[in-house]
């Protein structure tokens, strides 16, 4: 599977819970956020699908 780079601006304070989520989700492994990240474009695809 190829990957792309994608680049956002998002509000501090939910970037800041996502990140402690993530974190705490993944253990801190590398990737962590970007593998939260591409959990979240996942379910949000599967929410809104046939919308």
């Amino acid at each position: 599977m190829s990957r792309r780079r994608i680049s956002t601006v998002v509000n501090e304070d939910l970037y800041l819970e996502f990140v402690i989520a993530a974190t705490r989700k993944f253990r801190g492994k590398r990737g962590c956020i970007a593998r939260a990240i591409e959990e979240a474009l996942r379910s949000w695809v599967e929410e809104n699908r046939g919308s």
